[in-house]
């Protein structure tokens, strides 16, 4: 992950050492209107983006769906874009992993975000 002076985004979410720095200047712009649109602590955030530290709170969810959406990696509808999520990945990470992780489901879409953020990270 890196974070050099702006907040950039998790995981997947993110920004990766040699990843497209296309999709790391696209999420770096969703970070504060996607706090501000979830109500989301932005202490929190700060953790989930630094220390990939996943609060289990409902703002924090739809942070990742908010950003997810913008980003164009998440429709409206909760399905993910397999080739735009491979974008997200960091060096060490197997393309495989993102088969394994954009179906999964969960209560709702904040949700559903959060859990594929997490599955991406593990």
């Amino acid at each position: 992950m890196k974070y050099g002076g702006i907040i950039v985004l998790t995981v997947l979410l993110f920004a990766c050492s040699n990843g497209d720095d296309e999709m790391l200047e696209k999420l770096e712009k969703f970070v504060e209107p996607c706090v501000k649109e979830s109500n989301a602590n932005p202490a929190a955030v700060e953790k989930l983006i630094k220390n990939s530290e996943f609060s289990d709170d409902n703002t924090i969810k739809c942070f990742l769906k908010c950003v997810y959406t913008k980003a164009g990696v998440m429709s409206e509808d909760g399905k993910f874009n397999a080739d735009e999520l491979k974008k997200t990945l960091e060096d060490d990470q197997s393309p495989d992993l993102v088969n394994k992780c954009k179906d999964l489901k969960g209560s709702d879409n904040c949700d559903t975000a959060f859990l594929v953020a997490k599955c991406m990270e593990e």
